[in-house]
């Protein structure tokens, strides 16, 4: 486990220096991050939407060009490598002694929640998803990630930092170590797919969509669209659509088209025996997953799918 004055002297490049920081999408939030992180702060968001965890971008931060919390020096924050979440829930604790975190065994994250409140967890992260986190490792085996909860001194269990120098992290994540990437809510097929040209659609992803001032996750996210959002396509840009809110021939912006459906369209729900794919499934026309080239699957003709085991809220949709 590296120590702070070792990872300051390692990310020393990025102290404070805002614009040269990345910004990404994470989960339900946008977060800056130094360059070199960017796939470990990707490989976390995939484990906290595999534990069905919600994030809340109003007590979440990354970047911040500031002084460490309870001492001297800057945070880990000013260098981009460091990540608060939900702070509300899993507030910093300074306690005396050392001890373990108290971790809530209730099965919801709003039951843990309200123990963190009482005082008698001091999270409400499980410590399977813990678990999985410190289990990221690079593809030369090393640990990606240090966790605040394992302090003994305090407990900081919103607090998530990279735990090695940028020439380590830049051997790139070892997927295995991440596990799979769950894309949506519900594993369904659908068997109308979303056709060029103009028409009414409704959003299918039940945790949101993300409206873009372009046709791509590059472009600035304008609002997100709830579930069941009524909106009028435009016309397509590849796999994105074009869209008006009003109907008025007048464009909002862009969604991605694999999360929209005609109101009213026959969908047929998988069987729980319908494979997880390691990243998000897409169907060709020709019915075989883009994830898994050669591998068989149902004839559904012009179909598209959005695969996920969830149960609660999930990250958005682009």
């Amino acid at each position: 486990m590296a120590s702070t004055s070792e990872l300051r002297n390692w990310w020393r490049r990025y102290e404070c220096k805002r614009d040269d920081m990345t910004r990404i999408d994470f989960c339900e939030d946008s977060i800056l991050v130094a360059p070199e992180s960017v796939d470990a702060f990707h490989a976390l968001a995939t484990v906290l939407k595999r534990h069905r965890y919600s994030l809340r971008p109003g007590d979440t931060d990354s970047y911040n060009c500031r002084t460490i919390t309870g001492g001297n020096g800057r945070s880990l924050h000013s260098y981009g490598i460091a990540l608060d979440i939900n702070w509300n829930t899993n507030p910093y604790r300074d306690h005396p002694g050392r001890r373990d975190v108290r971790y809530s065994d209730k099965p919801t994250q709003a039951e843990r929640a309200a123990e963190v409140r009482a005082g008698t967890a001091d999270t409400d992260m499980t410590p399977a998803m813990i678990a999985d986190i410190l289990s990221i490792k690079t593809v030369g085996g090393r640990r990606v990630f240090q966790w605040g909860g394992d302090w003994s001194t305090l407990k900081d269990s919103m607090h998530f930092q990279i735990d090695l120098p940028p020439g380590q992290l830049a051997e790139g994540i070892d997927p295995e170590s991440v596990g799979p990437e769950i894309a949506d809510e519900v594993a369904e097929v659908f068997a109308e797919a979303v056709t060029n040209g103009a028409g009414r659609y409704r959003v299918i992803s039940r945790s949101g969509l993300r409206l873009r001032s372009g046709p791509g996750t590059e472009f600035d996210i304008i609002k997100l669209l709830p579930l069941d959002t009524l909106v009028y396509e435009m016309g397509r840009d590849g796999l994105w659509s074009q869209i008006s809110l009003e109907d008025d021939g007048i464009a909002d912006g862009h969604v991605h088209g694999s999360y929209l459906e005609r109101p009213g369209a026959i969908r047929a729900t998988l069987s729980s025996t319908w494979p997880i794919w390691p990243i998000s499934l897409r169907m060709k026309e020709t019915g075989a997953p883009e994830s898994s080239p050669g591998t068989s699957t149902p004839p559904f003709i012009r179909a598209r799918a959005a695969i996920s085991t969830g149960i609660g809220p999930m990250c958005a949709m682009d």
